[in-house]
């Protein structure tokens, strides 16, 4: 007997737990035990009610789509999907691989705490390349993270799992997994797609653009504006390399010299560390201004009331595109990573060793 997509998502999933305890099926599913028939009955709820949400809100939604600035393909990524009669689902193999690194997190089994986990975004189209992230949502039960600082959670999640990603092999071919506590699930309906990873269905399913799609076209004002974007923070960049010339090179002067002879140099040191840490502050307030510039305009979709909001929608997709843009040319990674060096306001010996690292990497990868 069909269900009634009228019922709450509460009355759906009494529905379908009624029928496990009557079949021991949920549709053709037979679930292990009870806590699995209750994700799958969860899960399948879910589902129909954000089905049902999305039609409601369909003149809208067909409007706002996720920024996406990579040429299609002819497929989903077979690294991550496997082809079935009617689409795609999640590889198994993969599908196992997440459920092993959600149950990995340190501080508690993120699967116990979820109400629903999903991957989002453009691995879930043909807008991708070799390395597109699988962004993998936790939706949680917050009953069940009463007491707990949620935003420093989401934090030490997301971390975790970027931190200890090569280590752990947390890939699907070269696309990493990026794990992420999302606390507005609507949010995630402004993906180009939504796949629910429990009950292995599509919430918003793929979206396939033609093979004659171009980005630098569609968002090409966009990547016009990333050079103004970036012009004071190029200028920033190359200052911060003449500054950390000059300290290797007082530095070593520095260790050549008597005792007697070092003081002059001090201050030398003192001085030019100093500008060092004024130009990595300054390029930390580049990348939260970048950060802003797209929070600017987020917003959910439940709260699309109006022209004006969609016009807002426009401009989010515009700053999002100009974020991944700003990722693919590494912008965003130079000015996090020397931005976690003055975390204490201070650049320790380590720390300048490390600042060399950092600008050789962002000049290396082309």
């Amino acid at each position: 007997m069909p269900i009634d997509k009228r019922q709450s998502k509460d009355d759906i999933i009494a529905e379908l737990i009624s029928s496990y305890k009557k079949t021991g099926k949920i549709g053709n599913t037979k679930p292990r035990d009870m806590k699995h028939a209750r994700e799958i009955a969860s899960g399948i709820a879910y589902s129909i009610k954000s089905e049902s949400y999305i039609n409601n809100i369909k003149k809208y939604l067909n409007i706002i789509s996720e920024s996406s600035i990579d040429f299609p393909r002819q497929t989903l990524s077979t690294d991550v999907w496997e082809q079935t009669d009617d689409g795609y689902k999640l590889r198994k193999d993969v599908k196992d691989k997440i459920i092993k690194a959600l149950s990995s997190f340190p501080e508690l089994d993120l699967l116990n705490i979820a109400k629903e986990v999903k991957i989002i975004g453009s691995i879930g189209s043909n807008l991708y390349n070799d390395e597109t992230d699988i962004d993998i949502h936790v939706i949680p039960n917050i009953k069940l993270l009463q007491g707990v600082n949620l935003e420093e959670l989401q934090h030490d999640i997301f971390s975790y799992y970027k931190e200890n990603r090569d280590t752990n092999n947390w890939y699907a071919g070269k696309h990493p997994f990026e794990v992420y506590l999302q606390l507005d699930s609507l949010q995630d309906l402004m993906s180009i797609a939504v796949y629910d990873i429990i009950t292995d269905n599509w919430i918003k399913k793929p979206e396939f653009k033609k093979l004659d799609y171009n980005p630098y076209e569609v968002f090409k004002d966009v990547y016009n504006n990333i050079k103004n974007l970036t012009k004071d923070t190029d200028i920033k960049i190359a200052e911060l390399r003449r500054d950390y010339i000059d300290y290797k090179t007082i530095m070593s002067a520095f260790r050549e010299l008597p005792d007697y002879y070092r003081t002059n140099l001090k201050n030398y040191l003192r001085d030019k560390i100093k500008e060092l840490e004024e130009g990595i502050l300054s390029l930390a307030k580049d990348r939260e201004s970048w950060r802003e510039m797209r929070r600017e305009f987020s917003k959910t979709p439940e709260e699309f009331k109006s022209i004006e909001d969609l016009r807002l929608s426009d401009k989010w997709q515009d700053a999002n595109a100009s974020f991944k843009f700003l990722d693919r040319y590494l912008y965003l990674k130079l000015t996090s990573d020397l931005g976690k060096l003055m975390d204490d306001g201070i650049l320790d010996d380590e720390e300048l060793k490390e600042i060399d690292n950092i600008l050789k990497e962002f000049n290396s990868k082309i």
